[in-house]
């Protein structure tokens, strides 16, 4: 399964240039860390210094994205669960094998 969100390198603003000769040689901001968007296949606006930052930002949304998808299936499901689907879900679930539900 390819996750919502995904940590990227972000890519360097110029902030100047300077002139060597020939050459010219451009300065760049440091780089830092994005979020990158797989369903809307885009960056987000915030950016991280370190991937560690951007990594625990990712979890979150991603989690987030997971919760809602689970809460929408079972506010769907729930109407047309037997007792004993019911009962098989709430095992798995006092097991840790299955997200307790909302």
């Amino acid at each position: 399964m390819i996750l919502r969100f995904v940590v990227v390198p972000a890519i360097p603003t110029e902030t100047g240039s300077m002139r060597s000769g020939a050459r010219f040689y451009c300065e760049t901001a440091p780089i830092g860390f994005n979020i990158y968007d797989n369903e809307e296949k885009l960056r987000l606006m915030s950016a991280y210094q370190t991937r560690a930052e951007a990594e625990g930002a990712c979890l979150e949304l991603n989690q987030e994205q997971l919760q809602s998808m689970l809460s929408g299936r079972e506010s769907m499901s729930s109407l047309s669960l037997s007792h004993q689907e019911s009962s098989v879900i709430s095992r798995l679930e006092a097991c840790g094998h299955v997200r307790a539900r909302l």
